[in-house]
């Protein structure tokens, strides 16, 4: 009688050994089916992110050039500020002179004036 029941457990403890195995294989297969279909739809994604990686680098490009020649003329148009003030300086620094010398001659004459007036006064008295 031990015997039996030992051949009645063994044959339950297979027959839950292959139910187990079989249990397993289909959670297996099952989760492959899920990784595959997981990594398809990853690649999918992956392809459209890199998509709007290459549309921002584009508009990140574009707004970089765009600003780079905004700013060459804002160079070029401080560059005609800078000549055009640097003349109108170089007037001013011109006409400034020309006052000056023409004051300096205005009081030598004055003072010359006034030195002979003080001689044709003193040789008066």
């Amino acid at each position: 009688m031990l015997n039996a029941s030992e051949t009645v457990l063994m044959e339950k403890v297979d027959y839950s050994d292959q139910t187990n195995e079989l249990r397993l294989k289909n959670q297996r297969s099952d989760f492959l089916g899920e990784v595959k279909d997981l990594r398809s739809v990853a690649k999918e994604r992956h392809v459209l992110f890199v998509q709007e990686v290459k549309k921002v680098r584009e508009d990140v490009n574009l707004k970089i050039q765009e600003l780079h020649e905004e700013m060459n003329k804002e160079i070029l148009s401080i560059q005609h500020d800078y000549v055009s003030l640097h003349q109108k300086v170089d007037i001013i620094c011109d006409a400034v002179t020309k006052f000056v010398k023409m004051s300096d001659e205005a009081v030598e004459r004055v003072e010359r004036d006034i030195h002979k007036t003080s001689f044709v006064s003193l040789d008066h008295s």
